[in-house]
């Protein structure tokens, strides 16, 4: 269980510095909403595994 937490706070964290990268390259703000709704479901699915 631990070990899945630590796997979740990562990916948070690599989340966090995707969207600055991504803000820094100038991708237009539609592509950043798509990039943003593919890493939440892909969260949620994470959230229900941990369930």
């Amino acid at each position: 269980m631990k070990k899945f937490k630590e796997n979740k706070q990562n990916i948070k964290w690599s989340i966090e510095r995707l969207e600055s990268k991504l803000n820094d390259h100038n991708i237009t703000p539609k592509e950043v909403k798509v990039i943003n709704a593919c890493l939440r479901s892909y969260n949620f699915k994470l959230s229900r595994i941990k369930k």
